[in-house]
């Protein structure tokens, strides 16, 4: 089931290991936009969270 998404272009799969470099596998434009994100929009998104977890813990 997993593996024909794949290979349909409906998702990717990625392999990332803390303190390696991030594969994603998949069609050229997915794994392309896969490793935008993670490059570009989760790192921001994760601040975010951080930051807003703080403060609800610092609110109880």
């Amino acid at each position: 089931m997993y593996f024909e998404n794949i290979k349909d272009n409906y998702s990717v799969a990625v392999e990332a290991v803390p303190g390696e470099r991030i594969w994603a596998h998949g069609g050229f434009r997915l794994v392309k936009y896969a490793l935008f994100l993670e490059r570009e929009v989760f790192p921001l998104h994760d601040e975010l969270c951080e930051t807003e977890g703080a403060l609800v813990y610092k609110g109880r």
